[in-house]
Parts: C-alpha cells; sequence; structure tokens
C-alpha cells in the first residue's frame, strides 16, 4: 500500500473562542517569528536623516487568524499603541509604525 492510497477521515475539531488576550511576551515571540521590523530612512528639508520604525505581524487570511490579529490590536489599543490592520486578501497585517509608537510606549513595555 503506497502512502497516497491512505485515507484518513476525521471531522474537523471546533474550536472555542479564545477570550485571552495575549501577553507581552507572547508579542515579543511573536515578532521574533513571525514579526519584522523596518527602519525606514527619510532625507528631511534641512538635510538631515529621519529614522521612521515600523513593525509589521503578518498571517495568512483565515478566520482564526483574523480573530487572532483582532486580539492583538486590543492588546495594542489598551496599552495607547496606534495600529493599522489591513486584509490584504491572502494576508492580515497589523502594523505599528512611528518613533512614538515604537521607541517610546512599546519600549516601555
Amino acid at each position: 500500500m503506497k502512502i497516497a492510497e491512505i485515507k484518513i477521515i476525521a471531522p474537523f475539531p471546533a474550536y472555542s473562542d479564545n477570550k485571552n488576550l495575549p501577553s507581552i511576551i507572547f508579542i515579543i515571540g511573536l515578532l521574533i517569528g513571525d514579526g519584522c521590523l523596518h527602519i525606514r530612512l527619510r532625507k528631511t528639508p534641512t538635510g538631515s536623516i529621519n529614522i521612521i520604525p515600523k513593525i509589521n505581524f503578518s498571517q495568512v487570511s483565515t478566520e482564526f487568524n483574523s480573530h487572532f490579529m483582532n486580539q492583538l490590536k486590543k492588546v495594542f489599543d489598551g496599552l495607547n499603541i496606534p495600529v493599522n490592520t489591513k486584509n490584504l486578501g491572502s494576508s492580515n497585517i497589523l502594523e505599528i509604525e512611528g518613533k512614538t509608537s515604537v521607541f517610546m510606549q512599546l519600549y516601555l513595555y
């Protein structure tokens, strides 16, 4: 018998809603594992360089990941850290951008 011939029939598991918000330690692990930190450099009119940090969390667009991104947004809203969420069809993205949001507010936690 070949592996391709084996058919496993199992019901799709039903998950209950997780009401617990992710902790800061979990979010740091998510940033290390699935997140991305960008540092954009922009030239100012005076010739100096403006540094704009940006953190992205990206997940494949599924019902469960959409719920997870909403849970992350609730955590950041509770910490007064403004976030942008985007649904690009195939992926959900949560962005934190700007010196105040990334360096000042997020660094304190």
